[in-house]
């Protein structure tokens, strides 16, 4: 019975029940000591966005996972992490039916930067139709694209900066899949003060920089191409 957990499993029952929108009690029922025990203790705060959001496709192509959402646009991306997978198995009922563990991560990834981004940018700081946007760690492209559809259309223009090469394979191949080429050119770089060749530092796929950070790992044995902002914007054949 519920009495049996212990304050943390009863603070993670309490959380998941949240989640769920159900009681405590009927969360138990569904799961279990044994489930309970072994509940995360954290979701994603992303989760309640993507609960209820439909996806038209999903699954794993060429080792990355990918999404469909009802626009039409296709995005890739890597396929969940253990984590991921674990948390999957706790709320997949309340997910789109195309989704599966492998491609949870994802679609989180997508509802964070395409469908329901947490965070905007103020309106008057972006341009308008036909505009022009510096993308600085573009990552897999996925706010890049939105770019395209929510702010300078295909008229316009996306410089998508990116420094980590797993991440620009990636960011092209959205492009590519989604016909864009002609509106998002890719720079593989680090923005920098001067031009040169620097070690990164990091940790994980987004949580990379040039700068010494005492939290991040001192090397990932990668060089980074760095040019300075005013460099590239000065090579960069926009008017």
């Amino acid at each position: 019975s519920i009495d049996r957990l212990n304050a943390e499993e009863r603070a993670k029952l309490e959380m998941l029940a949240k989640i769920r929108s159900e009681s405590p009690a009927e969360t138990y029922e569904r799961f279990g000591e044994k489930g309970i025990r072994r509940c995360p203790r954290q979701f994603s705060k992303h989760l309640p966005k993507l609960i209820g959001v439909e996806f038209t496709e999903a699954g794993v192509r060429d080792g990355l996972a990918y999404v469909a959402v009802p626009n039409g646009r296709i995005f890739y991306g890597h396929t969940s992490k253990r984590g991921h997978r674990r948390d999957y198995e706790y709320v997949k009922d309340l997910l789109c039916s195309k989704l599966d563990a492998d491609t949870y991560l994802l679609s989180l990834d997508i509802v964070r930067r395409y469908l329901k981004y947490f965070t905007w940018f103020p309106k008057e700081i972006l341009p308008g139709e036909g505009g022009v946007i510096v993308e600085a760690g573009a990552y897999l492209g996925h706010k890049t694209i939105r770019f395209i559809d929510d702010v300078v259309g295909v008229h316009g223009k996306v410089l998508a900066i990116e420094m980590m090469p797993d991440n620009v394979r990636i960011l092209r191949r959205n492009i590519e899949e989604n016909d864009l080429g002609d509106c998002i050119d890719v720079l593989e770089a680090g923005i920098w003060k001067e031009s040169g060749q620097i070690r990164i530092r990091g940790k994980g796929r987004q949580r990379n920089t040039l700068v010494d950070l005492q939290k991040l790992e001192p090397d990932l044995n990668l060089t980074a191409q760095t040019y300075s902002l005013d460099t590239i914007l000065g090579n960069w054949n926009q008017p």
